[in-house]
């Protein structure tokens, strides 16, 4: 007669871990995406203060910004990157 072995076969322990994985991984995916949701508010608050940030440079440089939809963010950017040497030597006194 053969004697009855105490514990787990190969077999058992495989199929268990084989269930831990796949339970592991299910819980993976949705914390990856709340990650993921995560760096996209930091980096659209990040740009926000930036174009705070712009605004308030037009503002005290004396760049009036009109609120029409033709005067976009962009729009902005392409005249003051521009003009910032020419509004620094205005403020220096000297004219090009």
């Amino acid at each position: 007669m053969k004697a009855k072995r105490a514990g787990f076969t190969l077999v058992e322990m495989a199929i268990v871990l084989v269930i831990v994985g796949l339970l592991l991984g299910g819980l993976l995916m949705p914390l990856s995406a709340q990650v993921e949701q995560r760096r996209i508010g930091e980096t659209q608050k990040a740009l926000d203060e930036i174009k705070e940030a712009l605004v308030g440079f037009a503002i005290a440089n004396t760049i009036f910004i009109s609120k029409t939809p033709a005067a976009t963010f962009d729009d902005l950017v392409a005249w003051v990157s521009p003009n910032i040497l020419f509004n620094r030597m205005v403020t220096a006194g000297k004219l090009p």
